[in-house]
């Protein structure tokens, strides 16, 4: 893989090179430029490799002989321009290596779940958020900006009195994306609670408001952060319309609970019938629905 990663890139190089550009130090709108060119090449290989089947439908090909050897050839041309793609944006062997494991991970996790995984009717379904149940947020979003900022806020009230929304947008995006969810604190009492249930009688569902559709690694950060602190669970849901996935992908009778520390989160999934625990915090003060119980510990709820 390093002899042809290299064959590519010295390719690229001079390419690129040829055209007084220099390619090790491509400016963002160089790069935004070149992604369009070089997608178009795929594209137009791509269909080269379609040409060597007998792919349409209205056509009568009982003289089609195949060339195995024009498909691996034209297969090829598709994967030196995906290999310059992924060197237009700096992407070397070894991220290359690491990204095509962390997303084989969540490819192979969503599969398990979509098609090998069916919940027992007989089991009850216990529903658990992530950030601020499982994961000690928001303080691992303040100890974040602490460390970019050279501060030393307590709390994100601190942190707003302080921090522009801008300002704080922009801090949320680089948190989001830089990979730091692979290794933020867990809250013991929580994981410990969730590893001691019985899995033979309950399904342990992760549904986070974690907008994995727009940082697409959010995904792999998670389940990585998952294995790592060895946290078990059945399925893991992303959406910020939490009443909504639960409505859509579960018969409600069987849900036991779900813990929350969100209260908007809470009253919203409680008006489906559901009873949500809420962990106290300094964030969710407030009224609360009835379906909805105020706890200070995870070890009041009794299962």
């Amino acid at each position: 893989m390093n002899n042809i990663w290299k064959i590519q890139y010295d390719f690229n190089k001079k390419f690129f090179e040829n055209k007084n550009i220099d390619f090790e130090n491509l400016t963002e709108e160089q790069k935004y430029i070149y992604t369009k060119e070089f997608i178009l090449h795929i594209s137009r290989e791509i269909f080269e490799v379609l040409n060597e089947v007998p792919f349409k439908m209205h056509r009568d090909y009982k003289d089609f002989k195949l060339k195995r050897s024009n498909i691996v050839e034209e297969l090829i041309d598709v994967q030196k321009y995906l290999l310059g793609l992924f060197q237009i944006w700096g992407v070397d062997e070894k991220e290359f290596v690491e990204e095509f494991i962390r997303k084989s991970n969540v490819v192979q996790q969503r599969y398990n779940q979509e098609f090998n995984f069916i919940v027992d009717k007989n089991k009850r379904i216990v529903i658990f958020d992530i950030d601020g149940v499982i994961a000690d947020y928001p303080n691992c979003f303040v100890e974040f900006i602490n460390e970019k900022l050279s501060k030393n806020f307590k709390n994100m009230f601190e942190v707003k009195d302080f921090v522009s929304p801008a300002d704080l947008f922009t801090l949320k995006d680089e948190y989001r994306s830089c990979g730091i969810k692979k290794f933020i604190k867990t809250k013991k009492d929580v994981v410990d609670f969730i590893n001691n249930i019985d899995r033979k009688k309950y399904c342990i569902v992760l549904l986070s408001s974690r907008p994995y559709s727009k940082y697409l690694r959010i995904y792999a950060d998670t389940l990585y952060w998952l294995n790592e602190n060895k946290i078990n669970y059945d399925m893991i849901f992303w959406d910020e319309k939490k009443d909504r996935k639960i409505l859509n992908n579960f018969n409600l009778d069987q849900v036991e609970f779900v813990v929350e520390d969100n209260r908007y989160y809470a009253n919203k999934i409680s008006q489906i019938g559901i009873k949500v625990f809420l962990l106290n915090n300094i964030y969710n003060e407030g009224k609360c629905q009835k379906n909805v119980i105020r706890i200070n510990n995870i070890n009041e709820i009794k299962i």
